[in-house]
């Protein structure tokens, strides 16, 4: 996917400044960008924004596991003791994962990674071949829901967050849900509506 924005000129990498943005009711610019709408995707910097500090995120890390597995006949994403997704590389595959409240920092850890490859082992019986571990925090929910749609006070200003553990599975559901809502005016489900919380917001 980055491949094909870059081949088109509309990718722009960088660390996203706040402050440089610059929100008016018909109008969104950034730097050298103009637009009428922006739609936030950022994950868990979401909760470090002036914006969305009233949407109450409770962040939670997860690790997995990247394995190699030679001839493995997974094409599709399995469920078992663990979850076991293909990747963009030939025979990699990813494996996860776990869920943690409270953490030190980002970094994979010896105990995560040994659970991790039990539950493996549990859920497959060929071998394979530990290539990598990852960890992450993510922008969990406290009522397991995401949150998308448009800021309470900018109109022009939308999320498309929050979806936490779940996103793996959750996210073309929603994309199409979103992009209905934006290009078809098709309202949200309610559930996940960013309205729900308005009682929250900062005036």
């Amino acid at each position: 996917m980055t491949n094909y924005f870059e081949g088109r000129g509309i990718l722009v990498k960088g660390v996203f400044e706040e402050a440089a943005l610059e929100i008016e009711e018909r109008h969104i610019a950034y730097k050298d960008i103009e637009a009428k709408e922006i739609i936030f995707c950022n994950g868990v910097n979401a909760l470090g924004m002036e914006l969305f500090k009233h949407v109450p995120f409770q962040p939670a890390k997860g690790e997995c596991l990247l394995v190699e597995i030679q001839d493995f006949y997974a094409n599709e994403v399995i469920h078992g003791a663990a979850v076991i997704s293909p990747t963009v590389d030939k025979d990699v595959y990813y494996v996860g994962s776990s869920y943690q409240w409270k953490y030190e920092d980002d970094k994979p850890t010896e105990a995560i990674g040994a659970e991790l490859k039990e539950k493996l082992e549990k859920t497959i019986r060929c071998g394979y071949k530990l290539v990598g571990r990852k960890a992450a925090v993510r922008p969990a929910v406290k009522d397991r829901r995401p949150y998308i749609g448009r800021h309470y006070k900018y109109g022009n200003v939308l999320l498309f967050n929050g979806l936490g553990t779940k996103g793996f599975s959750m996210a073309p559901y929603f994309a199409k849900h979103f992009c209905e809502y934006l290009l078809h005016r098709k309202p949200l489900p309610v559930e996940v509506d960013m309205n729900r919380f308005l009682s929250n917001a900062v005036h």
